[in-house]
């Protein structure tokens, strides 16, 4: 349901009790100024925002970029590859 913040005010009992069921949105001269919802959709989206804000991996290697450099650390070297037997391709030959 959609509040003034005058009918906010005067029932705000109401405007929490109906919050349990759906979220409340109060209005300041037709604009939207806050929701007033229950606690349990308020877990999830602080749990979303967890989510959301996780380290992810790519981010963790552009903060190594960015501490290689700020340390003026070279790249690293690899050493070369060395062949190793390969049974799939050597069934192949043999064919």
């Amino acid at each position: 349901m959609s509040w003034s913040i005058a009918e906010a005010k005067q029932q705000f009992s109401e405007v929490v009790r109906q919050a349990k069921e759906a979220p409340q949105l109060v209005h300041n001269r037709g604009t939207l100024v806050a929701a007033i919802i229950n606690p349990s959709t308020l877990n999830d989206i602080e749990s979303w925002q967890k989510q959301v804000n996780q380290t992810t991996l790519a981010r963790e290697m552009a903060e190594l970029r960015q501490l290689m450099q700020a340390e003026a650390v070279e790249g690293l070297t690899v050493p070369p590859r060395s062949n190793r037997t390969n049974p799939f391709a050597d069934a192949l030959k043999k064919d």
